[in-house]
């Protein structure tokens, strides 16, 4: 078969927000250029959704602090982190004081 590489990519910016995409390209080689590939699935932008963190790793740092290990989206701008004893009412860790709060609203930069 015809080796190919699957790590291309590229980002293509300046797109309309609402419009529905679709992708075809043409590759050369030593004896010109191809037939247009299958066109792509459908992409429409408004249906975005960043993907999901990857679950936390929480390790201890003393009787009474815990760090959490955390990796994020490549384009993340803000992280909110929050933390329940096992079982318990979920609460939000202040960024500044890296406290327990329960304001919701808090957070910080990645």
């Amino acid at each position: 078969g015809i080796p190919f590489s699957v790590s291309e990519s590229c980002v293509i910016t300046g797109l309309a927000p609402d419009g529905t995409y679709e992708a075809t390209l043409k590759t050369k080689g030593p004896t010109g250029w191809t037939d247009f590939s299958p066109v792509s699935m459908p992409l429409k932008l408004s249906m975005f959704k960043p993907p999901a963190p990857g679950s936390p790793i929480l390790e201890p740092v003393s009787q009474n602090s815990i760090r959490v290990l955390y990796a994020v989206p490549v384009r993340c701008t803000y992280v909110k982190i929050f933390l329940r004893a096992y079982g318990g009412q979920w609460q939000a860790v202040d960024a500044t004081s890296k406290l327990l709060v329960d304001d919701a609203g808090v957070g910080g930069r990645c």
